[in-house]
């Protein structure tokens, strides 16, 4: 540690700050030490549980733009102007990814070819999501999922994406986006807002939940949304590329 920071810090503060490590070392640290050797006896990372739970999932800003991961299409290039059949593509190839990940087939990242990256994280990259709490959240994940959901035109929609427990191929699920998006229903009341609730603080969202979401047709409609392997937006507007 004091060997990363003497290029930043001037002698003086050096000084200071050689004092404090030694402070550090010679007090508290062997109690934590000591707390650490027996966390290595139950977890394979001293760490990763901690930061979990206790700078993530009790985080109480807006996931949205703080944490939350997405994908989008090319935006470079185009393989097709039609919107199912680019969708469809990419549906196919995230299901395909999924089951090398269910079947424990993906090679680990290698940090300068040698030393492995924990693929473990990669279990919850599907199927999985953060439920809001008052004063933390939590992490469910689902063994499987056989449908996803797409959202267009302020509407929800729940797709199959297996036949007898074979993947579809992408001009299936393509069939199934242009029945979507030839579709022209309105939303039901509060149906097209509905994303915006996880955009609040966790703990509002998490009020809202226990409000209007415990029962009846909403409970059921939220638990397709979350229990989903992903969700694909169908934009209905276009995007432009502002390099």
């Amino acid at each position: 540690y004091l060997r990363s920071v003497r290029p930043l810090l001037d002698d003086n503060n050096y000084k200071r700050m050689e004092g404090l490590a030694d402070e550090f070392e010679r007090g508290i640290a062997v109690k934590l030490q000591r707390y650490l050797v027996l966390k290595s006896w139950w977890s394979t990372n001293y760490v990763s549980d901690w930061w979990e739970e206790y700078v993530y999932l009790r985080g109480r800003s807006p996931i949205m733009v703080n944490s939350n991961f997405y994908g989008i299409d090319a935006v470079l290039m185009h393989p097709s102007t039609v919107q199912a059949a680019r969708a469809a593509s990419v549906i196919h190839s995230c299901l395909v990814y999924r089951r090398y990940i269910e079947r424990q087939e993906l090679e680990p990242i290698m940090l300068q070819g040698l030393v492995p990256l924990c693929s473990w994280q990669y279990e919850r990259m599907f199927n999985t999501t953060r439920i809001p709490g008052i004063e933390t959240d939590k992490i469910v994940h689902y063994n499987d999922a056989k449908h996803i959901v797409v959202y267009n035109k302020g509407c929800y929609y729940k797709v199959l994406i297996y036949n007898k427990n074979r993947i579809l191929t992408p001009s299936e699920i393509e069939y199934q986006l242009q029945y979507i998006l030839d579709q022209n229903n309105e939303p039901q009341r509060g149906e097209e807002k509905l994303a915006a609730l996880t955009a609040t603080d966790r703990t509002s969202w998490a009020k809202a939940r226990q409000t209007y979401f415990v029962k009846g047709a909403n409970k059921a409609s939220l638990d397709l949304i979350e229990k989903a392997a992903f969700i694909v937006a169908l934009d209905d507007f276009p995007y432009i590329y502002d390099p």
